[in-house]
């Protein structure tokens, strides 16, 4: 048991890290600009038509991967915790600040601001709609995205930190 909790804490990490970012990047850099290009070049759809369709794919899909960034806050959380006893501390430690305040940015972005979009979606009022979508987006890639590449560092510091490595357990 021993040797197994680090490699399955670590592992979580690695999972939870590389699911959280490549959604991150994926949905950001391909999904959204790809549904745009290719409904706004429908010729069945008028610009706003295709807009629309556009944001409901990429609000879909961002409101789906909020639930996944959920789920790997989590496991970062725990993965976090099950390497205290084997890892640095402190670099276990400034980990779970950072997980903590990922998995809080997710819980800001889900049950803060897109329900606000929705709502301002909804009634019509494009100027809070507009004013809170680029919010989402610069929490996404101004707050998450440093805190993830921040994390990923913080990883590899705590396992390549002489007498915190696998050989230690």
């Amino acid at each position: 048991m021993k040797v197994f909790l680090p490699i399955l804490a670590r592992w979580l990490h690695s999972v939870a890290l590389s699911v959280w970012l490549g959604g991150l990047l994926a949905i950001g850099a391909l999904v959204a600009p790809k549904a745009f290009a290719v409904l706004r070049g429908s010729p069945q759809l008028t610009l706003p038509q295709a807009n629309t369709l556009a944001g409901h794919v990429v609000g879909d899909s961002l409101a789906l991967f909020t639930y996944v960034c959920y789920g790997c806050g989590v496991l970062l959380l725990l993965a976090n915790f099950l390497l205290l006893p084997y890892a640095n501390r402190m670099l276990v430690i400034r980990s779970l600040i950072v997980s903590g305040l990922l998995l809080g940015s997710a819980l800001l972005l889900g049950f803060v601001l897109t329900p606000a979009m929705e709502a301002a979606r909804i009634t019509g009022d494009l100027v809070t709609f507009d004013r809170l979508h680029h919010l989402y987006e610069r929490t996404s890639t101004l707050v998450q995205l440093p805190l993830l590449l921040t994390l990923a560092w913080i990883g590899a510091m705590r396992d390549t930190v002489p007498g915190t490595t696998f050989g230690r357990v």
